[in-house]
C-alpha cells in the first residue's frame, strides 16, 4: 500500500478519484498500449529536456541525480535534475531545480522547481504539480518559492508561472484527497475521459456496466446525467412533464 501523499498519485486523483484511491489502496491494473506509447514519449521528452537544461546552464555546476533520491540541498548547486526529494508526508520527482538568490535555511539562496510538459500548452494539471513541486521545497529549504518554471513543447519553451493561485488550489485538492483515503468507502465511479490512458480501465468499465452507471452515457452533459439520476431515483413511474426536460 502506497503512504506518501506523491506527485503521481495527485496527478491521479485530478484525473479521477477511483484512480488514485486504487492506487493508494495497493491496486495493480493493466497498461493500455496507448498509455504505454505516452508513458515512452513522456520519458524520451524529459530525458532531451534534461540534456537541453543542462546545456543552456550559465555555470558548469551542474547535478544531474538520474532519479534517485535527493538527501539534501544545502550543497547549492545552481542547478539540479531528476531528482526525488521528500518531506512531511509529501514526496515528488523534481524534474529540475534552478537556485536562486534569497534568504532560506539553506543560506542566501533558494530554489525554484522547474518541471519539464510535452506538450505545448500547459495544463492545469500540470500547473497544479508544480505548485506540489514548490509545496515540497518549501519544506526541504524552509521558504515556499512564489514562482515556478514549466519547460513546455519540443521547443523547450520556457514559461515562468506564478504559484499563489495554484497553491490556493492545491490546498483544497489535497485536503481532499486526504478525506478520501482515510475513508472507509470507496469514491463513486465516474468514467470520464482519461480512462482511455487508465490501468484500471477495464476494471472501471466492468464495474460501470454491472451498476448501470450514468457515466457510460458518452456524451451526456452533467446536466443530462444529473436529470436521469434524479428520473431512476423516483418511485414509481415518471411524469413526462416539459419542466423534466433537461435540455
Amino acid at each position: 500500500m502506497t503512504h506518501a501523499f506523491t506527485d503521481s498519485l495527485l496527478e491521479d486523483h485530478i484525473h479521477c478519484h477511483s484512480k488514485s484511491y486504487l492506487r493508494f489502496q495497493g491496486r495493480l491494473g493493466q497498461a493500455t498500449d496507448y498509455s504505454n506509447l505516452c508513458a515512452r514519449l513522456d520519458a524520451r521528452h524529459r530525458a532531451n529536456a534534461f540534456q537541453w537544461l543542462a546545456a543552456q546552464s550559465m555555470t558548469a555546476d551542474v547535478q544531474c541525480f538520474g532519479g534517485s533520491r535527493l538527501e539534501h540541498l544545502a550543497t547549492g548547486h545552481a542547478l539540479i535534475l531528476d531528482a526525488v526529494g521528500g518531506a512531511e508526508g509529501l514526496e515528488t520527482h523534481f524534474h529540475g531545480l534552478q537556485r536562486v538568490p534569497g534568504e532560506s535555511l539553506l543560506g542566501p539562496f533558494y530554489y525554484q522547481p522547474i518541471r519539464v510538459y510535452r506538450h505545448l500548452q500547459p495544463s492545469s494539471t500540470v500547473r497544479l504539480l508544480l505548485a506540489f513541486d514548490a509545496l515540497v521545497l518549501g519544506h526541504l529549504q524552509g521558504l515556499l518559492p512564489d514562482d515556478g518554471i514549466l519547460i513546455c513543447g519540443p521547443m523547450f519553451r520556457r514559461i515562468r508561472v506564478p504559484l499563489r493561485v495554484s497553491h490556493e488550489s492545491l490546498t483544497t485538492i489535497l485536503t481532499r484527497l486526504r478525506i478520501q483515503v482515510a475513508s472507509i468507502n470507496e469514491p463513486p465511479l465516474v468514467l470520464n475521459r482519461h480512462c482511455d490512458l487508465c490501468e484500471f480501465k477495464r476494471l472501471c468499465r466492468a464495474r460501470a456496466e454491472e451498476a448501470d452507471n450514468l457515466t457510460l452515457l458518452s456524451g451526456a452533459s452533467a446536466k443530462s446525467l444529473r436529470w436521469w439520476g434524479q428520473r431512476r431515483g423516483r418511485s414509481g413511474g415518471a411524469s413526462d412533464d416539459a419542466g423534466d426536460d433537461p435540455r
